[in-house]
């Protein structure tokens, strides 16, 4: 299984941070690498609330449902389905928020494993990999800058994304 494990430090509230969060139909606005989100469940949030993500610049997407919520803390998605995405096996993305220095740190992890047992570990290290590392740092650069200014995070306005703020933890 591959592992991402980052934190950012956003300066804002943690109720401030949760709320974008929270809007899970909405994480176009912070993913750059998103086009467009949705919500595909009569649900809004918590607990088995879904969405469907339409990537930029591709015709392919992926569906997630949430499949641990405590309010105001945490959640934990998982992608359960796609269409021109890597071929996962499983994969899970969470956000942890605490209050900290006046601000909210947010841990953010992305775990995966692909299809196809060996040939999966090989197309993971040669394709996914470098792709995903990169992208999740984008996530969560995204979060910051929405979160602080508002400004909606895409394709075009990404270029000038600070990926200093985002550590890799062990």
């Amino acid at each position: 299984m591959t592992v991402y494990n980052r934190e950012v430090w956003i300066d804002a509230s943690k109720e401030k941070v949760w709320e974008v969060i929270a809007d899970f139909g909405n994480i176009y606005l912070f993913n750059p690498t998103i086009a467009k989100s949705y919500l595909t469940s009569d649900k809004t949030s918590g607990l088995g609330t879904t969405r469907q993500c339409n990537f930029e610049g591709i015709n392919a997407h992926i569906k997630e449902r949430i499949v641990s919520y405590k309010e105001g803390e945490s959640m934990r998605v998982e992608i359960y389905d796609g269409k021109g995405a890597p071929p996962f096996k499983t994969a899970f993305g969470s956000f942890f928020l605490q209050e900290e220095d006046g601000g909210t740190l947010v841990k953010g992890i992305f775990e995966y494993e692909l299809k196809f047992g060996p040939i999966g570990i090989l197309m993971d290290a040669l394709m996914v990999k470098p792709k995903f590392s990169g992208a999740w740092d984008g996530v969560l650069a995204g979060l910051k800058k929405h979160v602080e200014t508002g400004q909606e995070i895409n394709a075009t306005t990404s270029k000038s994304l600070d990926f200093t703020p985002v550590v890799a933890i062990a």
